[in-house]
């Protein structure tokens, strides 16, 4: 076997360096975690947020066991469908003065990191299911939870035919009838447990 002079070792040990600040720089930019200071509005800048706490995956799962009821929007930046969803329940929990929380599903679903396999695990049950009998958790989508338990869950878009066109699925009659069906499951599960 042939010896390593100490130009090569210090190159070796160069390159060992740099693969470990790249991986290090790798993790960090795709766990958006370690980025302080993101809001809703970073994602959603014409939608108004005001009612609405961005939270990420460890501080989902903590909230869904949490024996206060919350509301829990899902969402995935990157999509129309999603987007138009996040506009409408904004919309439904400012005019509510309700507060909740909005999870980008983007970064752990892509990843699918521990924190997505231990939500998919916790909402099991409340998840569509494909051809494959997987449980997908699925953008967009609202939550209402209390003690783990799923009071109320609501996916009218997540799966859609591909010909569907976001503007065409929401006429004047689907966003009123989607804004009397929130707005009373709120009322019912969020509104009076708060009042009583």
């Amino acid at each position: 076997m042939k010896k390593l002079n100490r130009t090569q070792k210090i190159i070796y040990l160069i390159i060992i360096i740099l693969l470990f600040g790249v991986f290090v720089y790798v993790s960090k930019k795709y766990t958006r975690e370690d980025v302080e200071g993101v809001k809703f509005n970073d994602y959603y800048k014409d939608i108004d947020g005001s009612h609405i706490d961005l939270i990420f995956g460890s501080e989902f799962i903590k909230l869904i066991d949490d024996e206060d009821v919350h509301v829990f929007l899902i969402g995935d930046r990157e999509n129309e469908w999603s987007q138009k969803y996040v506009e409408l329940v904004s919309s439904i929990v400012n005019d509510l003065g309700v507060d909740i929380y909005y999870y980008d599903i983007v970064n752990d679903k892509s990843q699918e990191n521990s924190n997505y396999y231990r939500i998919v695990k916790k909402l099991n049950g409340y998840l569509m299911s494909d051809d494959s009998s997987d449980n997908n958790f699925l953008s967009p989508s609202l939550y209402i939870i209390k003690d783990g338990k799923v009071l109320f869950y609501d996916a009218e878009t997540s799966v859609v035919k591909n010909s569907d066109e976001v503007d065409a699925y929401w006429t004047e009659d689907a966003e009123q009838a989607f804004r009397q069906k929130i707005t009373a499951e709120i009322h019912k599960y969020v509104l009076t447990i708060v009042t009583q």
